[in-house]
């Protein structure tokens, strides 16, 4: 047995228990990409794959093509986002209070309940659409 995950045939490192090879393709997988990481990088993505249990390539191939996937630029503007409708929300709070105080005041809901229904309306399809667009379409 050779210690370094290498199969007792030299082959290739050994592959982890219950992790299948990739289905082979009709006339194989001729393109070859070339991808240049810092040690860091390089270091990060061995120990991810690691430990799911899949190689670095096959890390970086099932990543990408996997739907739903988003860049850190993406990421950042969905933050931005998600932070913007969340002080929408906040607002809407607010404006809920102050109309539940004008009701128990003078016993009639005041003209803006309409206005302000909507809005909350509004913001509720707002965060629909990016809870959509983080799930890639699913509702969990």
């Amino acid at each position: 047995m050779v210690d370094d995950g290498e199969q007792e045939t030299g082959v290739g490192p050994a592959r982890p228990a219950g992790v299948a090879r990739r289905r082979r393709q009709q006339g194989g997988r001729t393109n070859v990409l070339k991808v240049k990481l810092s040690d860091a990088e390089k270091a990060a993505l061995a120990a991810r794959a690691k430990t799911i249990g899949v190689s670095t390539q096959r890390l970086l191939v099932e990543s990408a093509l996997a739907g739903g996937v988003h860049t850190l630029t993406e990421r950042r503007a969905l933050l931005a986002e998600l932070l913007a409708t969340r002080r929408l929300l906040l607002a809407m709070g607010n404006n809920v209070n102050q109309i539940a105080r004008a009701v128990n005041a003078t016993g009639r809901p005041p003209a803006e309940l309409g206005a302000a229904s909507a809005a909350i309306t509004r913001i509720a399809g707002r965060l629909d659409l990016l809870v959509s667009h983080l799930t890639g379409g699913t509702r969990p």
